[in-house]
Parts: structure tokens; C-alpha cells; sequence
């Protein structure tokens, strides 16, 4: 993953790669099947990545000059799980109020759109 820091003044700088696990060289992940998100998961204040997996949800918190390790963090939302880009939509955002970004779901269900929300703290626990 590549990030081009802002000067604050509409100027951005030079890109550095700081995180290898989201890409399709050193991870597998597919544009195709496995999306790739930000947001502030734990509220600390940093952007977090998250990404949709084969399997599972995977998470990397922020640290403000990079980021942690690839965690697990949830099965479901997935490809297996029957998610797929093309198709159904996954948001992040703070959907309740409390700080911390929220799954939201929208995935055609017999015809009707089915919302699903999963706030973080009750999806993979305290980060």
C-alpha cells in the first residue's frame, strides 16, 4: 500500500509504501474479489485498513507513521461468505456515535436489500 502524504498546502510529496500485506505481490489480495478500506477502527485517531478477505476481515491499525500487523478479525463479510465486490456494498463509519468505525452491509437478499451492521467492538472485540 502507498501513501502520499499532504503538505497542507494542496501539495502532496513523494509516495512510500508502508504496509506490504494489502497488495497483490506479497498477500494475494485481488481487486476483483477482496476490497480494501480506511477507516479509524479502534478510535484512536489514526486511519486503520481494513480488508475483505477470502475468509475473514483483516485489520491493520494506524499508527500515524504507518501501520501494525495484518489481524483477523472477523469470518464473514467475505468472499466465502458470499460478498463480492461487483455486487454488495461495505461501508466503514461511525453508524452509532461512539468513536469507533462500523461495518455496514448491503447485500441483496430474495430480491430486498439486506442491511447488516456490525459495530467493531462487538465484531473483533478491542483492538
Amino acid at each position: 500500500m502507498l501513501v502520499v502524504y499532504g503538505n497542507g498546502d494542496g501539495i502532496f510529496g513523494g509516495s512510500q509504501q508502508l504496509i506490504l500485506q494489502f497488495s497483490t505481490n506479497n498477500g494475494g489480495w485481488n481487486a476483483t474479489r477482496h476490497e480494501r478500506d480506511v477507516a479509524d477502527v479502534n478510535g484512536d485517531g489514526f486511519l486503520d485498513l481494513v480488508g475483505f478477505r477470502e475468509n475473514h476481515v483483516n485489520v491493520a491499525l494506524g499508527t500515524g507513521t504507518g501501520f501494525g500487523d495484518l489481524l483477523v478479525t472477523q469470518n464473514g463479510f467475505d468472499y466465502a461468505g458470499g460478498w463480492r465486490v461487483d455486487v454488495h456494498e461495505r461501508k466503514l463509519a461511525d453508524v452509532n456515535g461512539d468513536g469507533f468505525a462500523d461495518l455496514v452491509g448491503l447485500k441483496a437478499f430474495r430480491r430486498k436489500f439486506e442491511s447488516v451492521w456490525f459495530t467493531w467492538r462487538a465484531f473483533c472485540g478491542s483492538l
